[in-house]
Protein backbone atom coordinates (compact mmCIF):
# COMPACT_ATOMS: atom_id res chain seq x y z
CA UNK A 1 0.00 0.00 0.00
CA UNK A 2 1.20 3.30 -1.23
CA UNK A 3 2.30 5.67 1.91
CA UNK A 4 0.24 8.75 1.82
CA UNK A 5 2.64 11.06 4.11
CA UNK A 6 3.31 14.12 2.25
CA UNK A 7 6.80 15.18 1.81
CA UNK A 8 8.56 17.10 4.85
CA UNK A 9 8.96 21.02 4.43
CA UNK A 10 12.01 22.10 2.87
CA UNK A 11 13.73 24.18 6.26
CA UNK A 12 16.86 25.31 4.45
CA UNK A 13 17.52 27.44 1.81
CA UNK A 14 20.86 26.77 -0.14
CA UNK A 15 22.32 30.05 -0.90
CA UNK A 16 22.87 29.62 -5.26
CA UNK A 17 25.84 32.37 -4.72
CA UNK A 18 29.07 32.19 -3.40
CA UNK A 19 32.03 34.61 -2.24
CA UNK A 20 34.62 33.11 -4.61
CA UNK A 21 32.56 33.44 -8.06
CA UNK A 22 32.53 36.26 -10.24
CA UNK A 23 30.47 39.47 -9.10
CA UNK A 24 28.57 41.34 -12.05
CA UNK A 25 28.78 44.23 -9.52
CA UNK A 26 31.54 45.07 -7.78
CA UNK A 27 31.96 46.30 -4.93
CA UNK A 28 33.44 50.10 -5.87
CA UNK A 29 30.59 50.03 -8.34
CA UNK A 30 27.64 48.91 -5.90
CA UNK A 31 29.12 51.71 -3.21
CA UNK A 32 28.51 54.48 -5.86
CA UNK A 33 25.02 53.19 -6.47
CA UNK A 34 24.43 53.30 -2.51
CA UNK A 35 25.59 56.64 -2.67
CA UNK A 36 23.36 58.01 -5.42
CA UNK A 37 20.21 56.28 -3.79
CA UNK A 38 20.63 56.82 0.06
CA UNK A 39 20.84 60.09 2.30
CA UNK A 40 24.62 60.26 3.75
CA UNK A 41 24.75 59.18 7.39
CA UNK A 42 27.37 59.26 10.02
CA UNK A 43 27.81 55.39 10.68
CA UNK A 44 29.51 53.53 8.76
CA UNK A 45 29.40 49.48 9.06
CA UNK A 46 31.27 48.83 6.12
CA UNK A 47 33.74 50.81 3.94
CA UNK A 48 31.48 53.60 2.26
CA UNK A 49 28.92 51.92 2.94
CA UNK A 50 25.74 53.39 4.62
CA UNK A 51 24.01 52.07 8.20
CA UNK A 52 22.06 49.03 7.83
CA UNK A 53 18.39 50.70 8.74
CA UNK A 54 18.83 52.96 5.19
CA UNK A 55 19.82 50.00 3.51
CA UNK A 56 17.10 47.95 4.58
CA UNK A 57 14.62 50.73 3.85
CA UNK A 58 15.81 50.90 0.00
CA UNK A 59 15.55 46.95 -0.36
CA UNK A 60 11.96 47.03 1.33
CA UNK A 61 11.50 50.00 -1.80
CA UNK A 62 12.77 48.06 -4.54
CA UNK A 63 11.44 45.03 -3.85
CA UNK A 64 8.97 44.01 -1.35
CA UNK A 65 5.16 43.48 -2.69
CA UNK A 66 2.86 43.95 0.49
CA UNK A 67 -0.38 44.08 -1.27
CA UNK A 68 0.29 40.97 -3.82
CA UNK A 69 1.60 39.13 -0.75
CA UNK A 70 -1.60 40.06 1.35
CA UNK A 71 -3.73 38.99 -1.39
CA UNK A 72 -1.77 35.12 -1.64
CA UNK A 73 -4.41 32.97 -0.92
CA UNK A 74 -6.75 34.96 -3.44
CA UNK A 75 -4.65 34.78 -6.05
CA UNK A 76 -5.09 31.69 -7.42
CA UNK A 77 -8.71 32.53 -8.65
CA UNK A 78 -6.86 35.14 -11.04
CA UNK A 79 -3.71 33.47 -12.20
CA UNK A 80 -2.30 30.02 -12.03
CA UNK A 81 -0.42 29.19 -9.10
CA UNK A 82 2.28 28.71 -10.73
CA UNK A 83 5.81 30.87 -11.06
CA UNK A 84 7.27 29.15 -14.09
CA UNK A 85 4.51 30.71 -16.43
CA UNK A 86 6.79 33.29 -17.20
CA UNK A 87 7.26 34.06 -20.78
CA UNK A 88 10.92 35.02 -21.22
CA UNK A 89 11.82 38.67 -22.96
CA UNK A 90 11.37 37.38 -26.91
CA UNK A 91 7.99 35.58 -26.24
CA UNK A 92 6.64 38.40 -25.41
CA UNK A 93 7.40 40.28 -28.52
CA UNK A 94 6.25 37.15 -30.38
CA UNK A 95 3.00 38.18 -28.83
CA UNK A 96 3.44 41.58 -29.99
CA UNK A 97 3.08 42.76 -26.35
CA UNK A 98 5.21 46.07 -25.61
CA UNK A 99 7.73 45.82 -22.78
CA UNK A 100 7.37 48.37 -20.46
CA UNK A 101 9.71 49.05 -18.09
CA UNK A 102 8.61 49.85 -14.20
CA UNK A 103 10.57 50.82 -11.02
CA UNK A 104 7.55 49.66 -9.14
CA UNK A 105 7.91 45.44 -7.53
CA UNK A 106 4.28 45.46 -7.31
CA UNK A 107 4.04 45.66 -11.26
CA UNK A 108 6.76 43.56 -12.18
CA UNK A 109 5.22 40.67 -14.80
CA UNK A 110 1.61 42.64 -14.54
CA UNK A 111 0.26 42.52 -18.22
CA UNK A 112 -2.15 44.67 -19.49
CA UNK A 113 -3.77 43.95 -22.81
CA UNK A 114 -0.45 44.19 -25.58
CA UNK A 115 1.81 45.89 -22.77
CA UNK A 116 3.96 43.77 -19.83
CA UNK A 117 5.64 45.32 -17.15
CA UNK A 118 8.90 44.23 -16.61
CA UNK A 119 10.97 45.95 -13.26
CA UNK A 120 15.08 46.27 -13.97
CA UNK A 121 17.33 44.12 -11.86
CA UNK A 122 18.56 46.39 -8.65
CA UNK A 123 22.30 46.50 -8.89
CA UNK A 124 23.15 45.70 -5.84
CA UNK A 125 21.45 42.42 -5.68
CA UNK A 126 24.32 41.58 -8.35
CA UNK A 127 27.29 41.71 -5.76
CA UNK A 128 27.44 39.01 -3.13
CA UNK A 129 29.15 41.47 -0.40
CA UNK A 130 25.28 43.55 -0.25
CA UNK A 131 23.37 39.88 -0.26
CA UNK A 132 25.67 39.12 3.01
CA UNK A 133 26.01 42.30 4.89
CA UNK A 134 22.73 43.21 4.56
CA UNK A 135 19.55 40.41 2.74
CA UNK A 136 21.03 37.20 4.45
CA UNK A 137 20.39 35.67 8.14
CA UNK A 138 23.68 36.21 10.39
CA UNK A 139 24.07 32.77 10.96
CA UNK A 140 24.58 30.29 8.29
CA UNK A 141 26.19 26.93 7.43
CA UNK A 142 28.91 26.37 4.83
CA UNK A 143 29.89 23.92 2.97
CA UNK A 144 33.73 23.91 1.85
CA UNK A 145 32.99 21.38 -1.36
CA UNK A 146 30.58 24.07 -3.29
CA UNK A 147 31.53 27.09 -1.16
CA UNK A 148 28.22 27.53 -0.66
CA UNK A 149 26.23 28.61 2.60
CA UNK A 150 22.79 27.26 3.48
CA UNK A 151 20.06 29.01 5.96
CA UNK A 152 17.12 27.96 7.84
CA UNK A 153 14.40 29.22 5.68
CA UNK A 154 12.52 30.59 8.81
CA UNK A 155 15.24 33.25 9.75
CA UNK A 156 14.53 34.77 6.11
CA UNK A 157 13.11 38.47 6.24
CA UNK A 158 10.86 39.65 3.93
CA UNK A 159 13.51 41.59 1.92
CA UNK A 160 15.26 38.38 1.28
CA UNK A 161 12.40 36.57 0.05
CA UNK A 162 11.61 39.46 -2.14
CA UNK A 163 15.21 39.57 -3.84
CA UNK A 164 15.38 35.96 -4.35
CA UNK A 165 11.84 35.34 -5.58
CA UNK A 166 12.83 38.17 -8.15
CA UNK A 167 15.86 36.99 -9.14
CA UNK A 168 13.84 33.92 -9.79
CA UNK A 169 11.57 35.50 -12.62
CA UNK A 170 14.73 36.56 -14.32
CA UNK A 171 15.92 33.53 -14.85
CA UNK A 172 12.95 32.48 -16.78
CA UNK A 173 12.83 36.49 -18.60
CA UNK A 174 16.62 36.10 -19.56
CA UNK A 175 16.99 32.05 -21.49
CA UNK A 176 18.56 33.00 -24.78
CA UNK A 177 21.00 35.31 -25.90
CA UNK A 178 17.77 36.89 -27.84
CA UNK A 179 16.74 37.72 -24.35
CA UNK A 180 19.75 38.75 -23.03
CA UNK A 181 20.24 41.25 -25.63
CA UNK A 182 16.43 42.65 -25.44
CA UNK A 183 17.57 43.09 -21.39
CA UNK A 184 20.40 44.84 -22.15
CA UNK A 185 18.78 47.16 -24.76
CA UNK A 186 16.23 48.26 -22.10
CA UNK A 187 18.86 48.63 -19.60
CA UNK A 188 17.13 46.12 -17.62
CA UNK A 189 20.19 45.01 -16.88
CA UNK A 190 23.84 45.98 -16.52
CA UNK A 191 25.71 46.69 -19.73
CA UNK A 192 29.03 45.89 -18.99
CA UNK A 193 28.18 42.15 -18.80
CA UNK A 194 28.20 39.09 -21.15
CA UNK A 195 25.45 36.75 -21.52
CA UNK A 196 27.43 33.69 -20.67
CA UNK A 197 28.48 35.41 -16.87
CA UNK A 198 24.47 36.42 -16.73
CA UNK A 199 23.55 32.50 -16.79
CA UNK A 200 25.98 31.62 -14.41
CA UNK A 201 24.86 34.23 -11.89
CA UNK A 202 21.03 33.70 -12.47
CA UNK A 203 20.73 29.77 -13.12
CA UNK A 204 21.43 28.79 -9.89
CA UNK A 205 17.92 30.43 -9.00
CA UNK A 206 15.73 28.28 -10.99
CA UNK A 207 15.87 26.21 -8.41
CA UNK A 208 15.02 27.92 -5.37
CA UNK A 209 11.94 26.34 -3.38
CA UNK A 210 8.56 28.72 -2.82
CA UNK A 211 9.33 28.44 0.93
CA UNK A 212 12.48 30.77 0.38
CA UNK A 213 10.70 33.45 -1.37
CA UNK A 214 7.76 35.88 -0.94
CA UNK A 215 4.52 34.52 -1.19
CA UNK A 216 3.43 36.87 -4.76
CA UNK A 217 6.33 34.83 -6.23
CA UNK A 218 4.46 31.70 -5.99
CA UNK A 219 2.79 33.00 -9.29
CA UNK A 220 4.32 34.41 -12.52
CA UNK A 221 2.53 36.81 -14.39
CA UNK A 222 -0.71 38.29 -13.80
CA UNK A 223 -2.88 40.28 -15.93
CA UNK A 224 -4.10 43.68 -14.49
CA UNK A 225 -7.67 43.80 -15.15
CA UNK A 226 -8.13 40.68 -13.16
CA UNK A 227 -5.45 42.01 -10.31
CA UNK A 228 -8.00 45.42 -10.41
CA UNK A 229 -10.93 43.50 -9.74
CA UNK A 230 -9.55 41.37 -6.55
CA UNK A 231 -7.67 44.26 -5.06
CA UNK A 232 -11.41 46.41 -5.33
CA UNK A 233 -13.23 43.08 -3.83
CA UNK A 234 -10.91 42.33 -0.80
CA UNK A 235 -9.59 45.79 -0.46
CA UNK A 236 -6.08 45.02 1.26
CA UNK A 237 -4.85 47.10 4.30
CA UNK A 238 -1.93 47.61 2.28
CA UNK A 239 -3.85 48.84 -0.44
Amino acid sequence: MASSQRPSPISKLIFPLHEQQPQLIDDETLRHHLEAQLLPVNGLIYPGIPDTSNVKALTSMELETPVLDELNDYLHFIAPRDYRRVHSLHEHLIRKRQIVVTENPGLHLIWHYDTIFIKPIPPFLLNFMMWRRFLLPPVGSADDSTQQSSYPICALQSPCKSALGFLRTYELLIRHPSDFNIAQTMNLIPQNISYFEFRAFIGPFHSLPNAAVAKRYFFGQMRLTRLNWAVRLLQPRMG
